[in-house]
């Protein structure tokens, strides 16, 4: 309940400060909730991010205003944050569809997005039946790159999909695959594919590289592991975390 109380005086803050220049961070500290559990909490409970609350919400009572009054779209445009007439014609049109001046011409039809009010509801109850498998141990390889945290559920944000197309288009997957294909098991190439995955992180910047193994299921791997370089951080229930500074 008192998440629930907190993240609906933030949205009660944000509604009386639209027109204000405010962001998640503000709104955070005013609920008194760190910058980063407020932005995951509001995320989760309501599916957008709180920028995207209020550029959403400002879009929305700014195509009411250019439909109903006379004032210019220009000073509407200042009005809800927008330093210049080309980025709010941009982000008006990708909200609304159609561009302010078409708006003001009359029967368009524009985006309503009214104001979030949270409500708890209860479900569940029911019995399921369901089963606990232990699986076998896997082994898992990674790229890593961090993102910032206000791009969840960011819709307009295509960071993720972007270094997705990246490792592709270099092909920065290939010596993951081929580490992976039985084929090449046992016959010697780990080191040279271990070398040019690192060439490769090297070349694209990366600053370091961090998988976990299992020593004692591959302990061929691991020795080669300490042999290249890799220092091993902690071990935690049979489970090495190694890195390798770049």
């Amino acid at each position: 309940m008192e998440w629930i109380s907190s993240l609906q005086k933030a949205i009660t803050y944000m509604e009386e400060h639209l027109l204000e220049k405010i962001n998640y961070e503000d709104v955070a500290k005013h609920v008194h909730i760190s910058s980063y559990e407020f932005h995951r909490a509001f995320s989760f409970l309501t599916g957008i991010t709180a920028n995207a609350y209020i550029r959403n919400r400002r879009l929305s009572l700014a195509g009411s205003e250019i439909v109903d009054t006379d004032i210019r779209i220009t000073d509407i445009a200042l009005k809800y944050g927008y330093d210049t007439p080309e980025s709010f014609t941009k982000a008006f049109t990708r909200f609304h569809g159609i561009s302010p001046s078409t708006a003001r011409e009359g029967n368009a039809k524009l985006v309503l997005f009214n104001p979030l009010v949270l409500k708890i509801t209860v479900d569940g109850g029911k019995t399921m039946e369901y089963k606990i498998v232990q699986a076998e141990s896997k082994k898992f390889i990674a790229l890593v790159r961090s993102f910032k945290t206000e791009i969840i559920n960011n819709e307009a944000n295509h960071d993720v999909a972007d270094f997705w197309a990246e490792c592709n288009a270099k092909q920065m997957l290939s010596p993951i695959c081929w580490m992976l294909n039985k084929d090449y098991q046992g016959k010697g190439y780990a080191r040279v594919l271990m070398n040019e995955m690192l060439d490769r992180s090297r070349k694209l910047g990366f600053k370091e590289v961090t998988f976990t193994t299992k020593p004692e299921v591959m302990s061929i791997g691991y020795g080669l592991y300490k042999r290249m370089g890799f220092e091993e951080m902690n071990c935690t229930d049979g489970v090495a975390s190694m890195r390798m500074t770049l």
